[in-house]
């Protein structure tokens, strides 16, 4: 996939990407589903003269995450507000992963959730590629991005399509996160988005708690496939020079369980954060220097993690 937007599969993807699985509706009942009101706010946004009628839509990448996808599925499911379309991208799950995806898209099916649920299978070729599929796959308004351990609180959604209705011009929402330690921490740490002239410096957003209008990716492009852990700072810093307008809430929109990619392939991570930041940063030296600081001070926020 090139950053300016033409998204190809490799041979491998396409060999391996079973579209066919998917699960409930064609595109032609999704097209019409679109148009049915999935709670309460959607008829406020929809509602006045200038309003528009705004539909989210979940991704969930995973790989073998049995242990923690089905609190993650079940956030979603639970939303005041729920979402229009929930597309999983499987990277080649040895566990019982699927078999619990494929058991909350019948459930989902079974109470008439009114979500439609889709599961593509990928021969783990990342999660940036993933996360590229799943936005293709997408005809929902608002793409939200969850990972397979991490959770919404139950009015996330709810929350986030408010901020659209009242700020129109807005192209991204970007909320606060509430970040765990482990299973058993009891004191989570509360993370807020950083402003935007700190992105020379490191990453300025959660990026689960960022809330993307699917438009957004036909404007400045999908992830950069040749990051594999800091794709989502590379976008970010590209909708910001395209002038994309970025609402910020107060409000803790999402569960975060540390401990994912980025912490696990730190030095990976701190040397793709220096090449973004190279690459868009009007001092070059500057990102260079951030990035040995924060590897002499033991930071751990390299991707997604606006910590302080």
């Amino acid at each position: 996939m090139r950053p300016d937007g033409d998204f190809r599969y490799s041979r491998g993807a396409r060999r391996n990407l079973d579209r066919k699985s998917y699960i409930g509706f064609s595109r032609a009942v999704r097209r019409r589903w679109k148009k049915r009101v999935h709670g309460p706010l959607e008829s406020m946004v929809g509602s006045g003269p200038n309003a528009e009628t705004l539909s989210c839509g979940v991704i969930t990448v995973c790989k073998n995450s049995a242990g923690t996808i089905r609190r993650t599925i079940d956030s979603v499911f639970r939303q005041t507000v729920r979402p229009l379309q929930y597309v999983f991208v499987d990277g080649g799950s040895r566990d019982d992963t699927l078999s619990i995806v494929e058991a909350a898209t019948t459930e989902s099916e079974r109470r008439r959730l009114g979500i439609l649920c889709e599961v593509i299978h990928q021969h783990n070729e990342g999660i940036t590629q993933a996360w590229n599929i799943g936005i293709h796959a997408m005809t929902a308004d608002i793409v939200c991005i969850l990972n397979s351990d991490d959770w919404y609180d139950h009015d996330t959604l709810e929350k986030v399509l408010a901020r659209f209705a009242r700020r129109h011009d807005a192209g991204i929402v970007l909320g606060s996160g509430r970040y765990f330690n482990g299973p058993g921490d009891t004191s989570p740490r509360i993370c807020h988005p950083r402003p935007s002239f700190l992105l020379p410096l490191t990453m300025t957003v959660i990026h689960p708690a960022c809330f993307v209008r699917r438009e957004m990716y036909r404007r400045v492009g999908r992830y950069d496939e040749q990051y594999r852990i800091a794709a989502d700072y590379d976008f970010v810093y590209r909708c910001h020079h395209a002038g994309v307008r970025f609402v910020r809430a107060p409000e803790v929109m999402v569960n975060v369980l540390r401990g994912g990619i980025a912490e696990t392939n730190m030095a990976l991570g701190w040397r793709e954060v220096t090449h973004i930041g190279r690459r868009h940063a009007f001092l070059p030296l500057l990102p260079v220097a951030s990035a040995i600081a924060r590897r002499w001070l033991g930071s751990g926020a390299v991707q997604g993690r606006a910590d302080d």
